[in-house]
């Protein structure tokens, strides 16, 4: 618990506001058949914690080593490069609360799923480090991993937001939200710190959402490099206006409209948005909490 904020305040705005799964302190233990997924060395993983823009980093991976299929690209993302740990949270208590969510099969038997579904694969996870497959991390499999982190004040304003207007788990203000944000942080730079150390690594290419933002093409080619893949000038610029946001958008097999039967999962997907929502005191606070979490690293935000 974050001494940020006292314990029973954080307890008080849980009972009275949130019904995350993520809270349930028995959630990671329903993770724990992830660290048992059979790697194949062809597999793809895409990881960072969410709404730090995977879905976005997703699109942009699957068109890349897909050889830029526009025409598979209109198959839902899910399917194509599913989640793979979705069924921890679709329980039989989840489903009272997500009644206006269209609940399909890859949803609740994701593991499944990943298993059945033909190399090479791409698979999407917000699991924790020590969560992950075990053959992922160990190094006896070859598979690639792709890293994408996003600052974490962006991260808790989209989740607030996520959570409230799509979700439709909580009902607490931007404050409290946040306040839970940083005495939990879904383990926020447990994540980001573990795969930013790797980063080095072969198999590893580690993201950041605001790089993405600055200069999207030349993430496009340091994701070619990595997955062994040429784009073209011309290809990129293709690629580039149908990975626009507002694009992204009105993209139904990405903007997760039929899933959620609402609008909202690709709200701005702007940076430092949190300056214009996040309230003077909350700035302050986070700006501690950062300068604690990051004291022993050379990872550094993005304001």
């Amino acid at each position: 618990m974050n001494p940020l904020f006292p314990q029973q305040e954080i307890e008080d705005i849980l009972k009275e506001h949130s019904t995350e799964v993520s809270r349930d302190p028995s959630f990671e233990t329903s993770l724990a058949f992830v660290r048992d997924v059979e790697v194949r060395d062809d597999d793809v993983f895409l990881i960072g914690n969410a709404k730090s823009g995977t879905t976005w980093l997703q699109e942009l991976v699957w068109l890349v080593g897909n050889d830029l299929d526009y025409e598979g690209a209109k198959t839902f993302i899910g399917e194509r490069f599913p989640f793979l740990e979705t069924q921890a949270y679709v329980t039989e208590k989840s489903l009272e609360k997500m009644a206006h969510i269209k609940i399909v099969n890859r949803l609740i038997d994701s593991l499944n799923y990943v298993k059945n579904l033909k190399s090479p694969r791409f698979i999407k996870t917000h699991a924790m480090p020590r969560l992950l497959p075990t053959q992922l991390l160990s190094g006896t499999k070859k598979a690639k991993i792709i890293y994408v982190s996003r600052n974490a004040r962006d991260v808790c304003l989209s989740g607030y937001h996520y959570t409230k207007n799509v979700l439709k788990q909580q009902d607490g203000s931007l404050d409290d939200y946040c306040k839970v944000f940083m005495s939990y942080g879904y383990n926020h730079f447990e994540s980001v710190l573990y795969f930013w150390n790797l980063r080095h690594q072969e198999n590893i290419l580690f993201v950041r959402y605001e790089e993405m933002k600055n200069d999207l093409g030349e993430v496009i080619q340091r994701v070619a490099k990595f997955l062994n893949k040429t784009v073209t000038d011309e290809e990129q610029s293709k690629l580039l206006k149908w990975l626009d946001i507002d694009q992204m958008k009105l993209n139904k097999a990405v903007n997760h409209e039929t899933v959620y039967q609402a609008t909202g999962f690709i709200r701005q997907g702007i940076v430092g948005g949190y300056k214009q929502e996040m309230s003077p005191e909350i700035l302050e606070k986070f700006k501690i909490w950062i300068r604690e979490s990051l004291k022993d690293s050379d990872y550094f935000e993005y304001e």
